[in-house]
């Protein structure tokens, strides 16, 4: 796939992304679209958690189809991960280095500053991204211009710029240097952490895409987004 194969659609302000592309696949729209806002009204991540959305951030969404991508990317959670790996690329391309947590946050210095919202519809897949650029909504989150300060990017450069590298990645048929690159960028890999009310001890990313733990002497692998949260989180 090429960036010339995607119709991008831009709003100055829609209620989310997400659901702007979900209405346009209600319509049978065939070709792969992206759809860009300034401002989102009732943006959302996993679990419909409300993503803060105020001007001056990037927020887009991308309708993909099953049969233009390689089998492993439509596992559970491998497609959002592979989004991931792409943004902490595009990041690092401006001196910004970061980490994922799973199965779908960026971190900066143990704070978010971008997100992934995968959801899968039929025989498509609908991948949204939140960058937080100029401002971060909560305290737990940061934006490109207090890390960067100065020499900021534009939106429709990081825009194009993700594409490049995501796109470019799909084109990767190596699940097992995905997983690789995956573990080495992992945040917490190797910490103590509570799964609940037990703790347990982060290992890695499986094959799979999911967050396999040491719960005493057991293996795990999580799937559905649980809460696992560092110890010295807590601290």
């Amino acid at each position: 796939m090429l960036i010339s194969d995607f119709e991008i659609i831009k709003y100055d302000e829609l209620d989310s992304t997400q659901d702007e592309v979900y209405r346009l696949w209600r319509q049978n729209h065939k070709s792969k679209i992206v759809v860009l806002a300034k401002h989102q009204t009732a943006g959302r991540g996993r679990n419909k958690k409300v993503w803060e959305s105020p001007e001056g951030s990037l927020y887009f969404s991308m309708l993909l189809h099953s049969h233009d991508l390689d089998n492993f990317f439509t596992e559970q959670l491998f497609l959002p991960l592979v989004v991931g790996l792409s943004l902490l690329e595009l990041l690092k391309n401006i001196s910004v280095n970061c980490l994922i947590k799973w199965p779908n946050d960026i971190i900066y210095e143990d704070k978010k500053l971008a997100g992934v919202l995968c959801e899968k519809k039929d025989d498509a897949y609908i991948v949204g991204v939140g960058i937080n650029v100029m401002t971060a909504p909560i305290d737990s989150a940061i934006s490109l211009s207090k890390i960067l300060k100065a020499d900021m990017p534009k939106l429709d450069h990081l825009l194009t710029s993700f594409l490049e590298v995501f796109l470019r990645r799909l084109n990767c048929t190596n699940k097992f240097e995905i997983q690789k690159e995956l573990n080495s960028f992992l945040y917490g890999k190797n910490e103590k952490a509570f799964f609940g009310n037990e703790l347990v001890f982060i290992q890695g990313i499986a094959d799979d895409g999911g967050l396999i733990i040491l719960n005493g002497e057991k293996s795990v692998t999580l799937y559905s987004g649980e809460k696992v949260t560092l110890i010295r989180k807590l601290l």
